[in-house]
């Protein structure tokens, strides 16, 4: 896998030139027999920097993103099991309402005293205050709100978390589609550049569905690239329009909550996949117009720094 990886790197335009680092992150503790496989897979390819990282170096990444809700959320997702923090919580609430009648300031609710039993019979188990069962419920009841109240509000961040990452992506390809328009409709050599962000303006107050549309009238557009290209505008629309009722449903249904994740990773994984199909295709257009590929590097890492700077 990490040998393929590594020849898309080296393949993708802007991508070449950067050195490569692989980690491995895990939320629990590695084997020793996987990290004899690991070592053996570094040994195999010294020119790959592979580095382990443990449950304990993901929490401090989690903690130093300075977002307060993703260590709460890996813990609860990925080191403790939703249930167990809810078992915990019905345990602790259980002890308190069992605990002393002084210290619940309640001496009317003392319960009798167990009878006295002969030495050869069972002992007695002993019975809890007549009012104390239903505090417990009650309390077990408040607990219960408050839990799932604090999930829903978890589940509701994680989902707008989610939507927002891959709306993300799908205005980078968006706007990487209307770039490709300009280049290789309506570009012409020696164009300067204030002629050319002219028109790159204008393409990208279009919709997303013009950019497919005008694209389409394109010899220089792969037919296959513009079926994906039509299935990933019904999606955007379908997220940007009509994803409200399904992302209600996956506040309290797991079932509901997992399958919005799962088309939403679909969607975002295929926008970043075409991006790179655009990509390689601006990097043939200009290649076989005489650019050079030295000047096509060059270019590209100027735009690279400026962008970092």
């Amino acid at each position: 896998m990490l040998p393929r990886d590594q020849g898309v790197c080296k393949n993708a335009l802007r991508m070449g030139h950067i050195r490569q680092r692989f980690e491995l992150w895990t939320s629990g503790k590695l084997s020793d027999n996987s990290i004899a496989l690991v070592n053996a897979a570094q040994a195999k390819h010294p020119k790959l920097d592979i580095q382990l990282q443990d449950a304990d170096y993901v929490l401090g990444q989690a903690i130093s993103s300075n977002d307060q809700a993703l260590p709460k959320t890996y813990r609860q997702r990925f080191v403790t099991h939703p249930m167990q923090e809810f078992e915990e919580a019905r345990k602790r609430e259980q002890r308190k309402a069992y605990k002393p009648k002084a210290r619940l300031k309640a001496p009317s609710l003392e319960a009798p005293a167990p009878p006295a039993v002969s030495p050869l019979a069972s002992p007695a188990v002993p019975l809890p205050p007549p009012l104390i069962i239903p505090l417990t419920c009650l309390l077990l009841g408040k607990t219960m709100i408050a839990a799932n109240n604090e999930k829903r509000s978890e589940t509701f961040g994680e989902i707008c978390q989610a939507i927002g990452f891959t709306l993300w992506k799908l205005l980078m390809i968006e706007e990487s589609t209307a770039q490709f328009f300009v280049l290789i409709e309506q570009a012409i050599p020696q164009m300067g550049e204030e002629d050319g962000n002219l028109l790159l303006v204008d393409a990208q107050k279009k919709t997303f569905g013009v950019s497919i549309s005008r694209l389409s009238k394109s010899e220089y557009f792969p037919k296959d690239v513009l079926v994906r290209f039509q299935a990933l505008l019904k999606d955007r629309n379908w997220l940007v329009h009509s994803s409200n009722t399904d992302s209600k449903k996956a506040l309290d249904d797991d079932a509901a909550y997992f399958d919005l994740h799962r088309r939403l990773a679909a969607i975002g994984g295929e926008a970043g996949l075409l991006l790179k199909e655009i990509s390689a295709l601006s990097e043939k257009f200009v290649l076989a117009r005489g650019v050079s590929m030295e000047a096509l590097e060059a270019r590209t890492a100027e735009i690279l720094k400026e962008w970092q700077s």
